[in-house]
């Protein structure tokens, strides 16, 4: 996933655009273009939507290597990572948590719930 300035904004705005690259194909597939009045993205975040019910059975959505790129060029990489649920009165599930592998930050749906609403994780790597 990346997010990075996109075109075709309406007047005033500038558009944001999701992308997902297929790993194994290489092919860049548009998810969204977001507008906003902002030039600049700060406090980034990743969430998954899964459009699953609360009962469904268990998914997992893996977030690796987090980077942000400065005007610069430079990297910047998150040391930690504050987490969020959705509450179920706005349509999330009290039945989704996080996790950290070697990899990465796993969220996964239709489990017990085993970091709490504004825990702070370390990013691995």
């Amino acid at each position: 996933m990346a997010i990075a300035e996109g075109t075709g904004a309406p007047d005033g705005l500038v558009a944001w655009r999701g992308t997902v690259t297929d790993l194994e194909s290489g092919e860049e597939v548009v998810v969204r273009d977001l507008y906003s009045s902002g030039s600049h993205l700060t406090s980034p975040m990743v969430w998954s939507e899964v459009f699953a019910r609360c009962e469904s059975p268990a998914v997992t959505v893996r977030w690796s290597d987090l980077t942000a790129v400065t005007e610069s060029g430079d990297e910047i990489r998150p040391q930690a990572v504050r987490i969020n649920y959705q509450s179920r009165a706005d349509g999330g599930c009290d039945n989704t948590t996080v996790a950290v592998d070697e990899l990465g930050i796993l969220q996964t749906t239709s489990t017990t719930r085993q970091v709490p609403q504004g825990a702070v994780l370390p990013v691995p790597g």
